[in-house]
Parts: structure tokens; C-alpha cells; sequence
């Protein structure tokens, strides 16, 4: 494998493009997302690195973001901005088709919730070029708390099968991809980004590159891909995912295996301990209910309360017929 990459990097040396030529295939797909469409796309037409092609994929939504994107993308300044509209396929069947359509030679999907600084492409570019990366990623930064959602961890395929830090929004050299589609049984199953980079890894010999020079503004929003779906869910996809690739780096997944097993565990714990926290305030609760009416009992079958019963019902009679 390292072999095909060896040729390609060849070839890309004989070109001799400059930064300013390499040419960035920017894929921008769209469900519901009306409330941030706008906002993303501008932030592609003011990218500081120019040589750029923008395919925006609407899947279906239902809200309005067919009718604001067409209305924003009147205003790119882009050389090839396209547009596709389709019935709701979900994200994979979307990338997949947006991989036979790009020419650039990168490719950076962006989830139509999220926004690009002014130089984000540039950035990754210039590390891109620098270290010679084939996958660049970087930091996710939550613009509505206004701090970093999550500090990605430095590269290592040991830490990366235990759980993908290696957002969709990353720069990906369109050369090292090849074949190399995203898994149709793993369409909204949050993890088809997780599987499409170990693919690129495991396959095509691709190197990712962690990019300290800039961030990816990412919204964490209660729906968000990310943040769904039940845990023992969750374990069940990861296992499928990882496993795939047991053959050919057995101890790496086999620790991975037992890291992620251990993490189950300690939440299956820790998820006991709040149902017996729950069980203890709500019978702490039913107690206090329980004595509660007896005290009510108590007073109900006191001398006092009938008294007290007997001079206002003339009272309470009257208010509730002048209210009649």
C-alpha cells in the first residue's frame, strides 16, 4: 500500500503546484438545518485560500434550507459552486456520491451546522504541505459557550482504534482515497467517519496530522451525530467498526478491544450507582409522603379539624356560587 502512496506523491511533486494552486474540493451537506446554512456557506465564500469548488448536497430537508441556500449560493464568489437537491439518503449515501464528483486535490466535507474561520483552509493546507499529511484535522471549538469542545489528541493508530478523534471537517488529500467509500450499513450510525479514516489508514497507507494553527467552530447541538444514541448502541457499532481491521493489526484492536471494555464497565457502575442513588432519594421521598399523611390523618380526626370544618363550609359554600 505504501507503494501506490509512494507513486502518487511522485506525481504530485512532478506537477509542481504551489499552495495557491492545489485546488480544495469543499462538500457541504444539508438536513434541517436551516437556523445555520447561511452561516456556513459564507464562511467557504471567504476562505483566504481561493482555489476552491463548492458542492452543496441538500438530503431531503423538510424545513428551509433548500430556499436559503439557493438564495445564498447566488452570492458565491467561488469559479464552481453546484448545487444537488435529493431525496433523504442519509450522510453516507451523500459523501459517497459527492466522492464521484469532486476534481480538487483535497476534499474537505463540512457538516452544514458548523462554520470555517477566514483561513481554515489555509491552515490545513499549509500543514498539509509542510508534514506531508494526507488526513489534517485539528481542534473543535463550541462557538455558542465560546470554549474548545474538544482538544484532539496528537495522531497514534493505537489511540485512534480506541475511539475516533478525527472529525468529518478534516482535510483529506483526494489522491490517497482511491477506492475507498463509506460503509452504506453505517449510515446514521454515528460512526461512518470513524470507519472511512481507518480505511484511508489501514488500506491506502494515508498519515493524519493533527493542525495546531487553527480550529473547527462545531456546534453541540441536542440532535448533533455525536452526542445520540444508547450506550450499549454505541459499543455494539465501535466493536463492528474496529473489528474489521483485526486481522491486520491483532494486538492494537485487541487492546483497543479491552480499553473500550473496561470504559463499559465502569459505566455500567457508575449507571448502578445513580439508580441506587434514584431508588434512595425516591424511598427517602415515599417516607416522607407516607408520614406526611399520616400527620394529615391525624389532624383529619382531630377535634380541632372538624370544628375548624364545620364554621368555614357556610364560607366556602357561598364563594364557590358567587364564582358559579
Amino acid at each position: 500500500m505504501r507503494v501506490y502512496k509512494y507513486i502518487i506523491e511522485g506525481i504530485q511533486e512532478e506537477t509542481g503546484l504551489t499552495m495557491e494552486e492545489q485546488k480544495v474540493s469543499v462538500v457541504v451537506t444539508c438536513y434541517n438545518h436551516d437556523k445555520y446554512i447561511e452561516q456556513c456557506l459564507r464562511s467557504v465564500f471567504a476562505q483566504t485560500h481561493k482555489n476552491i469548488e463548492l458542492f452543496v448536497f441538500n438530503d431531503g430537508s423538510i424545513d428551509r434550507s433548500g430556499e436559503i441556500i439557493e438564495n445564498v449560493l447566488v452570492d458565491s464568489p467561488l469559479d464552481k459552486t453546484q448545487y444537488f437537491y435529493h431525496e433523504n439518503m442519509g450522510v453516507v449515501k451523500t459523501k459517497n456520491k459527492a466522492l464521484l464528483m469532486v476534481s480538487g486535490d483535497f476534499i474537505l466535507f463540512v457538516d452544514s451546522d458548523n462554520f470555517l474561520d477566514r483561513d481554515y483552509i489555509e491552515k490545513l493546507l499549509k500543514c498539509a504541505n509542510k508534514t506531508n499529511a494526507d488526513i489534517v484535522y485539528c481542534d473543535l471549538y463550541d462557538p455558542d459557550k465560546q470554549e474548545f469542545f474538544s482538544k484532539t489528541k496528537e495522531y497514534s493508530l493505537e489511540e485512534l482504534f480506541k475511539g475516533n478523534f478525527i472529525d468529518t471537517c478534516s482535510l483529506v488529500r483526494h489522491s490517497i482515497v482511491g477506492n475507498v467509500k463509506e460503509e452504506e450499513y453505517l449510515n446514521d450510525k454515528k460512526m461512518n467517519d470513524f470507519d472511512f479514516f481507518l480505511q484511508l489508514i489501514v488500506y491506502n497507507g494515508a498519515k493524519p496530522q493533527k493542525c495546531h494553527d487553527t480550529k473547527l467552530n462545531y456546534r453541540v447541538l441536542d440532535n448533533s451525530r455525536a452526542r445520540t444514541g444508547k450506550l450499549s448502541y454505541t459499543f455494539e457499532i465501535y466493536f463492528y467498526v474496529v473489528t474489521k481491521y483485526l486481522k491486520f493489526y491483532p494486538e492494537i484492536v485487541q487492546k483497543a478491544f479491552k480499553f473500550n471494555l473496561c470504559n463499559l464497565a465502569d459505566s455500567v457502575d457508575g449507571l448502578l450507582e445513580q439508580i441506587q442513588e434514584r431508588d434512595g432519594k425516591i424511598q427517602e421521598k415515599d417516607k416522607k409522603i407516607q408520614d406526611c399523611a399520616k400527620r394529615y390523618g391525624e389532624v383529619v380526626d382531630s377535634k380541632s379539624w372538624k370544628i375548624g370544618r364545620f364554621i368555614t363550609f357556610p364560607l366556602r359554600k357561598m364563594k364557590e356560587l358567587i364564582k358559579g
